[in-house]
């Protein structure tokens, strides 16, 4: 959809050329993250927001797109919506290999990241003692010009944690 838009806009302001080659370069970047299916094989919490109940990615939106995108299992994929209220006992029983943080001004992922560190309960997850956290700007989780920044950003850092064995 982002492509579509990037070819409307540059015909609506007559510079098709530069749309063009903005949506080569984004697709070509897309298609290299893709490749690398950094997240094969692992389980992922998108810790949104919320500290009574968390909010994360629901099924079917641009939270789970960017969490399959790298090859992530969401473990909240099950659930209906874009984004979703979980359950701190759905988290701990999921006990996921990843935690993916977003970070935004109302919601920063230092905040959620000491949340978790803090709890008695969400200090034993396997993500949280291993600190396997990826930062992710807000911005780059919806759908949108950031949307690839995203991605990148995702796939570098599940590379960097290096869990895959």
């Amino acid at each position: 959809p982002i492509f579509v838009d990037i070819e409307r806009l540059g015909a609506l302001f007559a510079v098709e050329d530069r749309a063009a080659a903005l949506s080569a370069d984004l697709r070509e970047r897309l298609d290299a993250a893709l490749q690398t299916n950094a997240g094969d094989g692992l389980t992922a919490f998108l810790y949104d927001s919320g500290t009574d109940a968390p909010f994360s990615a629901g099924c079917c939106g641009s939270p789970a797109l960017l969490l399959s995108s790298v090859g992530l299992t969401s473990i909240s994929g099950d659930v209906e919506g874009r984004w979703a209220d979980l359950a701190w006992e759905a988290v701990v029983t999921a006990d996921p290999d990843v935690i993916v943080v977003n970070d935004a001004g109302w919601s920063t992922a230092q905040e959620k990241i000491d949340y978790m560190e803090a709890d008695p309960v969400l200090s034993q997850l396997r993500a949280v003692k291993a600190q396997s956290y990826v930062v992710v700007p807000f911005s780059e989780t919806i759908l949108g010009m950031r949307f690839v920044d995203g991605v990148e950003r995702l796939s570098a850092g599940l590379e960097a944690l290096a869990l895959k064995q």
